[in-house]
């Protein structure tokens, strides 16, 4: 049957039909859109954060049960980097609320500044289900907004600068893909 539709070929306006067709319905032929903003990397050690012996020894005490059979000189190192961590998450995490509360790009420079953090510039962006900072980037709406992002042991502050939204590509620019879709569509 395929043979046989392509025997008789689509007229431009059957192809122009296609294309307003699905792109009404399923916006087929449309661009993705794209998000740029700007990205600052803060660390636990960037903070100064640090945990005193009390603190330790409390935590192992309280978490006994899950460390067995292991003796606190045994896991005091990575007691140390929870505790740390943990701190730095609560921290981290506050003043990223007090900070996008005040919502300018100048309170964003000057705590990045503060933290030793640097700026990676994020432009024209996908998005990424599996990259928690361009998530965070694609579920701002606004730009000049900012959220925060603590995973992997480092906390990422992000503004969202634009929004390039999807737009409609000129049936001109696709035509060989709609062409290919009738055709499959049809067989």
């Amino acid at each position: 049957y395929g043979a046989k539709v392509k025997a008789k070929p689509a007229t431009d306006k059957e192809l122009r039909d296609y294309f307003e067709t699905h792109n009404a319905s399923h916006k087929r032929y449309w661009t993705v859109e794209r998000r740029s903003g700007a990205v600052w990397k803060f660390s636990p050690e960037s903070y100064g954060i640090s945990v005193t012996p009390a603190e330790l020894k409390t935590a192992y005490e309280n978490n006994k049960a899950r460390y067995a059979d292991k003796s606190f000189d045994a896991v005091r190192k990575d007691l140390e980097k929870e505790l740390v961590q943990s701190k730095f998450n609560a921290r981290f995490t506050a003043d990223v609320q007090r900070i996008t509360q005040q919502g300018n790009a100048a309170a964003f420079e000057q705590f990045a500044k503060k933290h030793g953090a640097k700026k990676t510039s994020l432009v024209d962006e996908v998005l990424k289900p599996d990259s928690a900072v361009i998530s965070k980037l694609f579920s701002l709406k606004t730009p000049g907004k900012a959220g925060a992002v603590v995973a992997h042991n480092e906390g990422s502050l992000v503004v969202l600068d634009a929004i390039k939204e999807r737009v409609s590509r000129p049936f001109n620019d696709v035509k060989a893909e709609v062409e290919r879709d009738y055709y499959q569509e049809k067989a």
